[in-house]
Formats: structure tokens, sequence, C-alpha cells
């Protein structure tokens, strides 16, 4: 089953089910069961992040259907934005409301070519948050599987990931609170 493969990561508070490591095995496992497997787990974790392909398939948009939150990422560039409008548009086909969905731009930086508010009136959605570009921090954090408050706590992308994960925990703890 599935939530056999709950692992801990390091010494943290952190689980990850990762997928298996045989590629045949992850093509054998059902909308049904990852349906099954986030429903566990939401009442085990107070959250949950799943962190899907850009090639959006069945599972995928199971996992999308039941999520509290989906966070849309990208880079600012125009493919990226391209790609941002066409989920936009496969959410609001599926049902998604607005508020469901967070635009997140990845790899920020403030004197970029294209403006938030390009985006903003292409996407027609504003856009929820802006994690910084800050190249040398992240790769030392990936090289090291260490998170980035480790690695650099003082750093301008550590101080903004404790942010923005705080506005999402107040976020859903408003919603929740909403919709008992």
């Amino acid at each position: 089953e599935l939530i056999q493969s709950l692992s801990q990561y390091k010494n943290s508070t952190l689980y990850v089910v990762a997928d298996p490591v045989n590629i045949e095995k992850s093509k054998e496992i059902s909308s049904e069961q990852i349906e099954a497997l986030i429903k566990r787990l939401k009442k085990i974790f107070s959250y949950i992040i799943i962190d899907v392909s850009t090639s959006i398939d069945a599972k995928s948009i199971k996992a999308l259907d039941i999520s509290d939150v989906i966070l849309l990422i990208a880079i600012v560039n125009l493919p990226a934005i391209r790609n941002l409008q066409r989920c936009k548009n496969l959410f609001e086909k599926l049902g998604y409301s607005a508020e469901k969905i967070k635009l997140v731009l990845n790899r920020y930086m403030e004197n970029e070519e294209i403006k938030t508010s390009d985006i903003e009136d292409v996407v027609k959605q504003k856009v929820y948050w802006k994690i910084p570009n800050n190249y040398l921090t992240m790769m030392s954090a990936v090289n090291k599987g260490e998170p980035v408050s480790r690695i650099n706590p003082d750093s301008n992308i550590a101080v903004n990931y404790k942010e923005f994960a705080s506005k999402l925990c107040d976020y859903l703890i408003t919603s929740r609170l909403q919709n008992k």
C-alpha cells in the first residue's frame, strides 16, 4: 500500500511519499489509490504538499480536485506565462474556484522586463506570492539536501519562505474555520 512508503525526512517533522523507484510501478497507481492516500494523510497531517508533474494526467487531476489550495508556480518569461494561461483555463473547466488557485512567481527579480501587472492582466488573477531569485543559496541547499533556512537562515529566500508559509497557514486556517 502507498501509505507504507511514507518516510521521515532526516530528523525532522517532515514526511515524504515518493514515487516508486520502478517507473512501471508508478504507472500501476490508480486515481482512486491517490485519492485514498490523500484522504488518509489528511487525517494524520495538518498540511500536505503535493508536487505534481507539469504534464497533467488523471492522477494529477484527482490530487488537484481534493486539494484545498493549488499553487500555480511559474518563472517570469513568455513561455511560462503562456503555460499559466493554459493551466488556468484547464482549472476553470474543471470547476476550480479562483480562490483555490494561487499564482506564485518563482526566481522573481524586481526589475524584470515583464511586470507583475502584465502577468496579472494576461492570466486574469492577482499574483499571490513572489519568491526571490537566490540561485547560490538554493543550489547550496539542493546539493546538500538541506532546507534553505539551515544553509543561510538570514537569506532573502529563507525569510521569504517563512513568510510564505505563514501566509498560507493563515489562509488555510481561516478558510477551514469558515467552512465549518
